[in-house]
């Protein structure tokens, strides 16, 4: 329980540390795509080089960003079924009661990044 507690502490600090990043990059990522969607509406229908730039970079951009989400997805759910795995793990019948305690310290400590309240 001790050595969940300092990770979920850790965990937590850390999410409301990056938070305002993510908002951050979240707005960004809407910027980006709206002045990319007004330099290609401002062109006269001709295709030059920069605008083959201006399309890898915004496409990059954004598959970067959702990269960086997915991965922030994936340590929320390896979060959320630790609880289930240290419920499944069988200690013996003489430490049934304490694991029931362990279990619900994890469900009640919420750990995981979040964005916008959300996990």
């Amino acid at each position: 329980v001790a050595s969940f507690n300092v990770l979920s502490a850790v965990v937590h600090r850390t999410g409301t540390l990056i938070e305002f990043s993510l908002l951050m990059i979240t707005q960004t990522n809407l910027l980006v795509l709206a002045f990319a969607v007004a330099f290609f509406y401002s062109d006269e229908g001709t295709w030059e080089f920069a605008d083959g730039v201006r399309l890898a970079w915004v496409g990059l951009w954004v598959i970067l960003t959702f990269l960086l989400f997915n991965h922030i997805a994936v340590v929320n759910i390896k979060l959320s079924r630790l609880p289930k795995i240290v419920n499944s793990v069988n200690f013996g019948y003489e430490i049934d009661q304490s694991k029931v305690n362990v279990v619900s310290n994890l469900v009640t400590c919420d750990a995981g990044l979040k964005m916008y309240n959300v996990h």
